[in-house]
């Protein structure tokens, strides 16, 4: 005979059938939002500084090293974000405040420096 697990003792409580989430996976959950939504946001300031960059044609605008580092900064935020969502603990906390600080220093460097 064979013994049977109940899956729902398995699953989040989040995706429990009319289960309810604990206040922590709650704070996970803000904190991939939050770190998400700053790496969509790099992601977007790089698709406008190359399209920026396609239409100036010649006249004066944002320079190959400004569009190489945005996309670099874009791609390393969009590989944090996959490790903050796959991971829990302290590699999470420190993937979604590394896109934090790469957000901070790409802003500052090519737009406020």
């Amino acid at each position: 005979m064979t013994a049977t697990v109940d899956d729902t003792t398995r699953r989040p409580a989040s995706r429990r059938p009319g289960g309810r989430a604990r206040a922590a996976d709650r704070g996970w959950g803000l904190l991939r939002a939050a770190s998400g939504t700053v790496a969509a946001g790099l992601v977007v300031l790089a698709a406008v500084v190359v399209v920026a960059a396609v239409l100036a044609d010649g006249r004066p605008g944002p320079g190959a090293g400004s569009v190489a580092g945005h996309a670099v900064a874009a791609v390393l935020a969009v590989a944090l974000q996959v490790v903050a969502d796959r991971r829990r603990g302290i590699a999470a906390v420190l993937a979604a405040a590394a896109i934090t600080l790469l957000a901070t220093g790409t802003l500052w460097f090519w737009w406020w420096g």
